[in-house]
């Protein structure tokens, strides 16, 4: 994969004001944190080359030396790799193995967030293993989920103020292998992402096992910037932009009614597919959730991706897409779902629907 180059002057308007006169932390150190959360934040998109110490030094009006430990650092923790005479290009480190609490221990797990399962997960499980009892019959290899489930998916939908049909839902192993199906024509065309930023960008990326190329879009100090979401569209092209409008990771924040017509026009107008993240809209306690981005301009295209692991348990490994017919009958998942998980997940709905 070629890699971008990023001008000095660029990435000095994206590290804003990183220096920090007041704070004992040394300046090469502040450098790195500054460089790392562009990185981590997709402002900073996989493969690109960062400009040569020399030139970035000059630019940041610091010394040489302040540079080459920033560097060196990141270099270290995985996030640079760099070779003579080509500069520095950003990477991801590995995966680290995250320590595990031992069964019997009575702490609570704080590295993620996330809880264990209820007692409803349990009588859901419990009740699958009758559920499941007609299913046993058949190959098991059921590509787009049970139709009984993609039907509620479905129905859910459309009381929310979103018309839509069955063959409209496909089932999918979690909201990330939503995005990797999502992502798949574009992998194929080469084009680059837009998602509003900060958000974990390209740690979705990686972990969905797309090709991304990752970039950010700036979100103000207060809600959203649709003046900006445009001339990005307009100025680049991409053929898919990433949003997460409800609850949005991670400031917390959720779109207007009017903001999500606004995004929906900009997108049927640059022909950018919108790929929509509602894996959290179940968040909405103090009011009910605003109509789906995809209600807004029937013109837009819109892939809705959906989760039961942030409103039942993240053990369930369970996620749905909601786009057009044509879209989920184009989509190539693996080889099928587990019918006992998918049954499980159809009494849980069914207990907090009751």
């Amino acid at each position: 994969m070629s890699s971008r180059r990023f001008g000095s002057q660029s990435l000095v308007r994206l590290l804003g004001h990183w220096q920090q006169a007041s704070s004992r932390t040394p300046l090469w150190r502040q450098l790195a944190d500054a460089l790392r959360l562009l990185i981590l934040d997709g402002r900073l998109a996989l493969n690109t080359r960062l400009p040569g110490e020399r030139e970035l030094a000059t630019a940041l009006d610091v010394s040489r030396t302040t540079v080459s430990s920033a560097l060196a650092h990141l270099r270290e923790e995985g996030y640079l790799e760099s070779r003579h005479g080509s500069g520095s290009r950003v990477i991801l480190p590995d995966t680290r193995a995250v320590p595990t609490l031992s069964a019997a221990s009575a702490a609570l797990d704080l590295s993620t967030a996330a809880l264990n399962a209820g007692p409803e997960i349990h009588q859901a499980y419990a009740h699958a293993l009758t559920a499941i009892t007609p299913h046993l019959s058949l190959t098991g290899y059921d590509q787009l989920g049970l139709p009984t489930l993609r039907e509620a998916i479905a129905a859910r939908y459309t009381a929310r103020g979103l018309p839509t049909r069955a063959d409209e839902v496909m089932v999918v192993n979690g909201a990330v292998s939503g995005l990797a199906l999502g992502a798949a024509d574009d992998d194929r065309a080469g084009g680059p992402r837009r998602g509003r930023s900060p958000h974990l960008s390209a740690g979705d990326c990686r972990h969905s096992g797309a090709q991304c190329r990752p970039v950010g879009v700036s979100l103000p100090e207060t809600g959203w910037d649709t003046d900006g979401f445009a001339a990005t569209l307009a100025q680049t092209a991409p053929r898919l932009a990433y949003l997460m409008p409800d609850f949005h990771n991670p400031t917390g924040r959720c779109m207007d009614i009017a903001t999500r017509q606004a995004i929906t026009d900009i997108a049927a107008q640059t022909r950018t597919a919108l790929v929509v993240d509602e894996t959290m809209v179940d968040l909405w306690f103090d009011a009910p959730p605003p109509p789906p981005l995809a209600a807004f301009n029937p013109q837009a295209t819109v892939i809705t991706l959906g989760s039961a692991g942030k409103s039942f348990w993240g053990g369930l490994r369970l996620g749905w897409i909601r786009a057009s017919s044509r879209i989920i009958a184009h989509a190539c998942p693996d080889a099928g779902y587990p019918g006992f998980r998918l049954a499980a997940a159809r009494t849980a709905g069914n207990a907090v629907a009751h």
